[in-house]
């Protein structure tokens, strides 16, 4: 029983290493598709296009609730932050300390010796505890990165409404039922946005400036929305964490 168990292993896994092989031929082959489309481009669009694949997803979605859409709108928040990716470091974020953040880091797997290229906006925390502990991160966002909002919505005869537009009525709303901005699709999107600066801090560390950027007058407005949104539930603790600073201009969408 035991022999014909090994063999049947052994066929499973030659099976499974041809799949894997067959994965691999046609990344390589879709790879060679795209490098062909970027050589018969100007330089410029061959730039652009090497950029979208290496550096991943070009276009991607950003929730904002009403009130920051609002802020959006009339140009007053220009700065969001947002802790994705960072669940893991925020447990304990007083053991840590920020080492580096660079585009495509030179790293070192600690278990071979071997350096290795880490594609991506890399940040690298450094524990403060005993021995060389490291966790390398990669930024959900990087500079040049398009955003396109997701909103408060709602559709109607095929065409989108915003809750963020003040030119609605009560007698016209009431009975409407908004949907969430997680579900808004991709063709609804008005506001398009780049980014133009990304860089990793604590909440608590925000200056008086950024406190504008984001929108409010005081840093207690900004702790009572930011707080309320993420539903803190030990406000001191919550604002001792991580997060990712994205800076960001509007765009028009070509």
């Amino acid at each position: 029983m035991g022999i014909k168990y090994l063999l049947w292993l052994n066929k499973f896994y030659k099976h499974y290493t041809f799949l894997k092989r067959i994965k691999i031929i046609y990344q390589t082959y879709r790879l060679a598709i795209d490098l062909n489309k970027c050589f018969s481009m100007d330089l410029q669009g061959t730039v652009k296009k090497m950029r979208e694949i290496y550096m991943g997803i070009q276009e991607k979605p950003i929730l904002f609730n009403t009130f920051s859409v609002k802020a959006i709108l009339e140009g007053k928040k220009t700065e969001t932050r947002r802790l994705n990716g960072l669940k893991t470091i925020n447990e304990n974020p007083d053991d840590w300390h920020l080492m580096d953040l660079s585009l495509n880091p030179e790293l070192m797997n600690l278990k071979t010796g071997r350096e290795y290229i880490k594609k991506g906006l890399i940040a690298t925390f450094e524990w403060d505890g005993y021995g060389e502990i490291y966790q390398n991160i990669k930024c959900p966002y990087f500079v040049g990165q398009k955003l396109w909002v997701r909103e408060t919505w709602y559709e109607f005869n095929e065409m989108p409404y915003y809750k963020a537009e003040e030119r609605y009525k009560e007698e016209d709303v009431h009975n409407w039922k908004w949907k969430s901005s997680i579900f808004m699709p991709k063709k609804y999107a008005r506001i398009w946005l780049e980014a133009i600066e990304v860089r990793v801090e604590k909440i608590n560390q925000i200056s008086d400036n950024d406190v504008i950027l984001e929108g409010f007058k005081t840093r207690e407005d900004f702790y009572k929305i930011i707080i309320k949104l993420n539903k803190a539930k030990n406000p001191e603790e919550f604002l001792n964490k991580w997060c990712w600073v994205i800076q960001f201009k509007r765009i028009c969408n070509d």
